[in-house]
């Protein structure tokens, strides 16, 4: 009462994940999820930039392929990186930059503008492309990890918070299944 948070009128269908009236919105009651891997985009950190260190989905266009690693070539010099250092040993800076983006503007080859990060950028596309054969090579550098959103449990968090009396503790829908 105190926050004015209610739920309907509780019924089986929303302690399930089968249902969209239980299942978790942002992994649609599966558990996990879809998250680019910086493993997957780095496969030898061993090696440089220069060397091909850095894998992308645009590998079977020779142009996008082009144009994403001038970007990328944007980012080193806008960090003030070695490109034929290996990757292992480039600051942790470059690093979260080239997965996860910049927050400042830097000089590309067409414009000024934060870089987007291949972590973002991949997320990104697997969302909002309309080509079947760009998201399948996106998911290629992504791993199912589990949910943020519900920690794997499945439930919306609104259901996992209902409680049950059992014994001499209360506890959730998925405390009572984890007896």
């Amino acid at each position: 009462p105190e926050t004015g948070f209610t739920l309907p009128a509780l019924t089986p269908k929303h302690f399930s994940f089968n249902s969209h009236f239980g299942a978790c919105p942002r992994c649609h009651g599966l558990g996990s999820c879809l998250d680019p891997d910086p493993t997957l985009f780095v496969p030898f950190p061993e090696k440089s930039i220069n060397q091909g260190g850095i894998k992308t989905w645009w590998s079977g266009s020779k142009k996008k392929k082009g144009a994403y690693d001038r970007l990328i070539e944007s980012l080193v010099l806008h960090m003030n990186e070695d490109p034929d250092k290996p990757i292992k040993d480039m600051s942790r800076e470059f690093k979260r930059a080239l997965f996860y983006g910049t927050k400042e503007a830097m000089q590309t080859p067409w414009s000024t503008k934060p870089f987007e990060g291949l972590s973002n950028h991949a997320r990104r596309l697997l969302e909002e492309s309309k080509s079947e054969i760009t998201k399948r090579n996106v998911r290629r550098f992504m791993s199912h990890k589990p949910c943020d959103e519900c920690e794997g449990k499945r439930l919306k968090p609104s259901i996992l918070a209902v409680t049950l009396a059992h014994e001499t503790e209360a506890r959730s829908i998925q405390g009572l299944t984890n007896l």
